[in-house]
């Protein structure tokens, strides 16, 4: 027989920079930052530009959105009012400064959620669909606002440009999570807890996979 396995998710640090946020931009400026050549991101902005950044302009004229990352071909729909479609930057650093919020309007895809964690890091509020903070610990209107349709979305996104005390408090709760579960300190905190566990469950006997090999020892 073969020995029992303990498993476990891999925990995701990371190390971030402080970042100044006493000042943001004058007008609401809104993130979108990932690799365009990946189709899921193609699928997100595409529906971004499309359907749901129209409402946040009937209601916000003035806002402003960047679209950040490499691999735009131009397949991706031409900008339009307030939209930028900045390409690959040299540093992301001024743009998340100026940053009201990160919109993530992921549909599919997979993978390690790096645009809500990135957010959170530098501090800045987060609009996601479900998908977009999947697997995060993530709680709707805590750390994060969530939506799945068009409407919704663009709803959450006003409604931070227009409560920004609550913008504020969600930030903080996000840069909160991010600091206790996915800085490199939390991270390396946690698998030295997990190997103390799994190695004081092995020399007691307790561990399954500590277990069956001494059954194939006898």
């Amino acid at each position: 027989m073969r020995p029992a396995w303990r498993w476990y998710p891999t925990p995701i640090g990371q190390f971030v920079p402080a970042l100044d946020r006493s000042v943001v931009a004058p007008v609401p400026v809104f993130l979108f930052v990932g690799t365009l050549w990946y189709l899921p991101n193609q699928d997100a902005v595409e529906w971004l530009v499309t359907e749901i950044w129209p409402l946040v302009r009937l209601q916000v004229p003035d806002a402003e959105l960047r679209v950040i990352g490499r691999g735009y071909s131009g397949l991706l729909p031409a900008a339009a009012s307030g939209i930028t479609m900045m390409g690959e930057v040299a540093d992301l650093r001024p743009h998340y400064s100026d940053a009201w919020a990160a919109v993530i309007p992921l549909r599919c895809g997979s993978g390690t959620r790096i645009k809500a964690l990135e957010a959170w890091a530098n501090h800045v509020p987060v609009v996601s669909t479900t998908k977009g903070v999947e697997g995060l610990g993530a709680v709707d209107r805590d750390t994060v606002l969530i939506a799945d349709s068009a409407q919704e979305f663009a709803d959450r996104v006003v409604e931070l440009v227009k409560y920004r005390a609550f913008a504020e408090d969600v930030a903080t709760r996000g840069h909160a999570l991010w600091r206790r579960q996915y800085t490199t300190e939390a991270v390396s905190e946690q698998l030295r807890q997990l190997l103390e566990t799994d190695l004081t469950a092995h020399a007691a006997g307790t561990h399954p996979a500590g277990t069956n090999v001494r059954r194939r020892r006898r």
